[in-house]
């Protein structure tokens, strides 16, 4: 039977009302909800009151069949277990029953893919008819049809009109035409009777909005809503579940603020911290410090990074004593992973090792040196293949066509590629004319852009790429392949022009870290471009074996979130990279505190072994700094304190706990002690009590000079003000800890001394 921590048991012996539960990474928040699950049952709740909603169908299937097997290993064998959903399905529900009561006219969901590109195509047709055919061309092309999807999705997540999606995501004034395109799409889809998934939420939530009336027929069904991974809720979830919740439900919410990843989506840390507590009050706070999934160090490095972030609970995450010490290493080299897999071949299969990167263009440097080095690996996502990337072959084609025969005609499947990479903007059939001239009359530049009715400067692009594939076919493919990357970047242009393709910043970012990773692997080689070649399809036909079979996993830290391993790899670990950012100077605090979010979820994937990889091969700068990550871990001191637990803990026999009459099994109760070392150890005033006792923590603020703790207050707190009324805790100044940010009721925020304002709880 499982055996369950006090903080475990408090979760899921909460009486009534509304929680909120802090659950760190690995801290069995399943096993909690689980038994949460049961004892509500247990108490006579009826299983059709309560609804558990799960973040992703994954998430849904797991935690049904856990609830499933932990039933009938329970008293609560075959008793009837209630719904186990996900926002979309519940969505799903809702415009069936609007559709049964004449609310909503039923459609069709359709698949992402070519049908429903199709009719965003069409959309996008309408709003640029009296375009420029260039404008038209550019609008098609699949980074911009990527944006705009991107911005219908975060209309709907954000539930706000398209034109104030614009303007709150700062899109350049060439995208104008998204807010008419959205407009047009939902008219077509609405023609055509069809949704996607997004409308599964979309479309009853517009519906209650626009008749009020419907509320009372959709609240109020549910004794008990019990929520997961709320950090990652949208706005849109956000209403869907105080709409389904109602004024009678008691809802439960459990997530992790540093563990906010999903911006991009409309997810935001406020709804964690404050926005709960705000909308379902009074509301009762709980904590679940204690993982089980890495030992001590991990976690004391885990915590040293995430301090730095302000938006955030002021909670710890401890190990339990009884795990091992997880290994943490530097590697400075990509060199150094052939010798860490080879050690033990059990690392190699996918459920134990993975290699995480922040973005796919650094995955690039691993893949070719894994195929190289015959190391399997598997790709959560089987189109960042390196060699399944358009742009990359398209690259290699400059290289191809160096070793064809002298003097024999540039073949068109050589000639494309270079036309379209980097772009030139040429339509099909201007396209088509060049490749027609050189297959009949050869590479004459002068003679080609007099055939086309080209603006000047497009003429001049398009006759210097020519005299390039010129010179290059006549080209010994003896010369050193290192060079050649240099003059095929300078002489396509190719930074500015992947810029002017680009649909956003980040795409263009993505396109051109992944080409530096390709021209540092070429320059490395130190051969000459036909054994370059040579052994590029070599590894081209050994990728066929040595991909997606049981071996390393390679994923994004998003695609991984979730998820754990034994052994984990974080790579490219440098400024710029990891945190992401191109200028420095326009890298906003808020940026850095979201990329904080993402490595502590990467660090905190791994189980026995975290490697951190500060160069893999994706620069060739030298100088290029190491993530201040890195810094911010304090590793020797973390492994300094770690060994001093381990040994007062095999030093001290086991404390007996309680026996809950569910399991019969004794649990550990936490031990203050510990917790006191953690926080001496980080110079915190957090209440050590409030953190073994899991009532709300409340941080306490010190008066300069004194050391004494005058105003206990945290983030998410209802406060109220004798001048300015009701309101809640916002921020908490990292500088000045008495300093404040409340926001009231009227929408008015203001900046208070905590220990002078005239401040008392509201609750």
């Amino acid at each position: 039977m499982i055996q369950l921590t006090e903080q475990q048991e408090n979760v899921i012996q909460h009486r009534t009302g509304h929680a909120r539960v802090m659950a760190v990474a690995g801290s069995g928040k399943t096993t909690t909800l689980v038994h949460r699950v049961l004892h509500l049952l247990a108490q006579g709740a009826n299983p059709r009151r309560i609804l558990v909603l799960m973040y992703n169908k994954a998430a849904r299937e797991d935690f049904a069949r856990k609830l499933r097997l932990s039933a009938a290993d329970s008293s609560m064998g075959g008793h009837p277990l209630p719904d186990v959903r996900t926002f979309h399905s519940i969505g799903h529900k809702l415009c069936q029953s609007l559709q049964r009561w004449g609310v909503l006219p039923g459609r069709q969901l359709i698949q992402e893919g070519w049908p429903y590109e199709k009719l965003v195509r069409e959309a996008i047709h309408r709003s640029l008819s009296d375009a420029s055919d260039q404008l038209q061309r550019k609008a098609l092309d699949k980074d911009y049809l990527e944006a705009f999807l991107q911005f219908t999705e975060r209309v709907k997540a954000d539930l706000i009109r398209p034109d104030d999606q614009f303007q709150r995501l700062n899109l350049p004034d060439d995208q104008i035409y998204f807010i008419d395109a959205f407009g047009h799409l939902e008219e077509i889809m609405a023609a055509q009777g069809v949704m996607t998934f997004s409308d599964l939420i979309y479309r009853p939530v517009m519906a209650v909005i626009a008749q009020p009336e419907l509320k009372t027929r959709i609240s109020d069904h549910m004794d008990h809503i019990i929520v997961d991974e709320y950090q990652d809720i949208n706005p849109i979830q956000q209403y869907l579940l105080t709409l389904l919740s109602g004024s009678r439900a008691s809802v439960m919410v459990v997530g992790d603020v540093d563990q906010c990843i999903y911006e991009w989506r409309g997810a935001r840390p406020e709804f964690m911290l404050s926005q709960f507590s705000a909308e379902f009050s009074p509301c009762q706070s709980y904590s679940l410090n204690y993982s089980f999934r890495y030992g001590h160090a991990l976690s004391l490095c885990a915590n040293h990074v995430i301090s730095h972030n302000r938006q955030r609970d002021n909670q710890l995450c401890l190990s339990v004593d009884t795990h091992a010490p997880t290994d943490i290493r530097v590697l400075k080299d990509i060199g150094d992973l052939t010798a860490c897999f080879s050690q033990s071949d059990d690392f190699q299969s996918a459920e134990v090792s993975a290699v995480l990167v922040r973005s796919w263009s650094l995955s690039v440097p691993v893949q070719l040196h894994f195929l190289r080095e015959g190391i399997p690996f598997r790709l959560m996502q089987q189109s960042q293949f390196v060699f399944n990337q358009p742009m990359i072959n398209q690259f290699l084609t400059y290289f191809r066509l160096v070793c064809q025969p002298v003097n024999q005609p540039v073949s068109s499947d050589w000639l494309v590629p270079c036309l379209s990479f980097p772009p030139l903007f040429l339509s099909n059939r201007e396209q088509q004319n060049v490749v027609s001239y050189v297959q009949q009359q050869g590479i004459d530049p002068d003679a080609i852009c007099d055939r086309l009715n080209l603006k000047p400067y497009g003429k001049k692009r398009l006759k210097k790429r020519l005299n390039f594939i010129l010179h290059l076919s006549r080209l010994s493919p003896d010369q050193p392949a290192g060079p050649l990357v240099i003059d095929i970047l300078k002489e396509t242009d190719a930074w500015e022009m992947i810029d002017k393709a680009a649909a956003t910043r980040e795409q263009s970012e993505e396109k051109k870290k992944t080409l530096q990773a390709l021209a540092a692997y070429i320059r490395q080689q130190r051969c000459n471009i036909s054994q370059f070649l040579a052994m590029i399809d070599e590894q081209q036909q050994s990728g066929g074996s040595l991909v997606n079979r049981r071996g390393v996993t390679i994923s994004t830290v998003h695609g991984a979130k979730g998820l754990e391993w034994d052994r984990v790899v974080l790579a490219g670990l440098a400024e710029g990279h990891f945190p992401c950012y191109q200028n420095l100077a326009d890298f906003s605090l808020k940026d850095e505190e979201s990329e904080r979010r993402l490595f502590y979820v990467a660090l905190t994937r791994a189980k026995k072994q975290l490697l951190l990889l500060t160069d893999n091969g994706l620069n060739d700068d030298s100088k290029k700094k190491r993530s201040r990550f890195l810094g911010e871990m304090q590793l020797q001191a973390s492994y300094s304190v770690a060994d001093l637990l381990y040994k007062e803990h095999a030093a001290q026999s086991s404390v007996e706990g309680v026996k809950p009459e569910r399991t019969g099994h004794s649990v550990q109760v936490e031990r203050p002690e510990l917790i006191q070392q953690y926080l001496t150890f980080f110079n915190s005033a957090i209440d050590v009590t409030a953190i073994a006792n899991p009532v709300a923590v409340r941080t306490s603020y010190r008066k300069p000079g004194t050391g004494v703790a005058e105003v206990p207050y945290r983030i998410g707190d209802q406060l109220v003000h004798k001048a300015f009324g009701e309101g809640v805790l916002l921020e908490i100044s990292a500088e000045q800890s008495n300093r404040i940010t409340v926001e009231f009721k009227n929408g008015d925020k203001k900046v208070l001394l905590a220990d002078r304002a005239p401040l008392d709880w509201l609750n």
